[in-house]
């Protein structure tokens, strides 16, 4: 089940990767945000500013994630 679950996420990533090059650059765009939405899938990202306000960044990745699950 997590395999086929992964090889699901690993399809979308590839099909939208190919719109991604398409010719029209509207469709591209499009693609794009799209792959954004599902690379983020299961994650948090955490932007954190320290008392001298240098700024981190990091993303906490869930045990859901279809790559961490499998």
């Amino acid at each position: 089940m997590i395999i086929d679950y992964a090889s699901a996420y690993l399809d979308l990533v590839r099909y939208l990767g190919r719109r991604i090059e398409a010719s029209n650059p509207l469709e591209a765009q499009r693609a794009f945000a799209e792959l954004r939405k599902v690379l983020a899938v299961d994650s948090v990202f955490l932007a954190i500013t320290d008392h001298r306000g240098r700024r981190r960044e990091a993303t906490l990745v869930a045990p859901t994630h279809p790559l961490r699950a499998l």
